[in-house]
């Protein structure tokens, strides 16, 4: 038979595509870039905490916004395609069509 699995989240904030998400190593963020030239990489805090706190009736699903939104009017014009974190968690790693590659440091404040 088929398992269920209970929708906790919807994360909103890219206007097009998704392309690929990345768990941070503790699992307490996830980035998600798109097709989207205005928020081409998006960072949402999914501890247990932040999802209790969106958490409606069991039947409807937390509405989850960015906590950050990264690469913003970035040069090149291509669309980011690829996510990694550093396996300490510290930085996050984007790949764009372009060729480019871009870092980001995480702010103390997502720690």
């Amino acid at each position: 038979h088929p398992e269920r699995y209970g929708r906790l989240a919807v994360c909103r904030g890219h206007d097009l595509d998704a392309m690929d998400l990345a768990w941070s190593p503790g699992g307490e963020l996830l980035a998600c870039c798109s097709l989207d030239s205005r928020h081409p990489v998006c960072v949402w805090g999914t501890d247990d905490a932040t999802l209790r706190r969106g958490a409606g009736p069991p039947s409807v699903p937390a509405v989850l916004h960015p906590c950050a939104v990264l690469g913003a009017g970035r040069r090149g014009g291509g669309s980011v395609k690829g996510l990694a974190w550093s396996p300490c968690g510290s930085v996050l790693a984007s790949s764009a069509d372009d060729h480019s590659y871009a870092f980001h440091r995480r702010p103390d404040a997502f720690r």
